[in-house]
């Protein structure tokens, strides 16, 4: 059976799957919206009542066990999923092919080349999204072990490049799907020339 996406992302498997994020941010964020609280403040110099933030007494602690679940979490759960999917996908297709090759016919020939275009393509991304986030859950993971890995300590200098190399290889991770799909996929191609080579 060939993989149909609008058969996998229903409006309810999405809808549900939206309403999940949501919730989860939420609850990730609201610590941290606990830790600030707007309060009214009197300034004496200009005799005005305005209102202020005004944080709490526990609010490092909470802030940093926010910071390193939100962090590990999630950037560590979508690399391990996009790991598992991947090689699920892959497995799975790869038992499609050879079962279409042992019923060889030259139609099914055409169809398992297109399908070892789209494992190799998956494969492609997926190597890419890994290799690209790698770098970014090792850093999430050190400040954790290493305090002195902070934004305003004595390392920022290494902070300040070792933020913008992630930033660099997420960018990379975005942008390098366009020459995948270009090269791997005839459809993609079309459409592409298309769009942007009609001149």
């Amino acid at each position: 059976m060939p993989v149909r996406v609008k058969d996998i992302l229903t409006n309810r498997r999405v809808t549900v799957c939206m309403v999940c994020i949501f919730v989860v941010v939420i609850a990730w964020s609201s610590p941290v919206f606990y830790t600030s609280q707007v309060v009214w403040r009197f300034d004496f110099a200009s005799n005005r009542t305005y209102l202020g933030v005004n944080f709490t007494s526990n609010r490092r602690i909470i802030d940093s066990l926010t910071f390193s679940l939100v962090s590990v979490v999630s950037v560590f759960g979508s690399l391990l999923t996009v790991i598992a999917t991947t090689t699920a996908m892959v497995i799975r297709l790869t038992k499609n092919t050879k079962r279409r090759k042992s019923s060889s016919t030259s139609g099914n020939n055409q169809f398992s080349r297109k399908e070892m275009k789209m494992i190799k393509m998956v494969k492609i991304l997926s190597l890419v999204y890994v290799v690209c986030s790698a770098p970014e859950v090792a850093w999430m993971i050190w400040p954790m072990v290493d305090k002195t890995i902070i934004v305003t300590g004595l390392n920022q200098n290494l902070v300040n490049v070792t933020n913008g190399c992630t930033f660099l290889l997420q960018a990379i991770n975005s942008s390098i799907g366009l020459f995948v799909y270009y090269f791997l996929s005839s459809k993609y191609k079309q459409t592409f020339r298309e769009v942007f080579c009609s001149c």
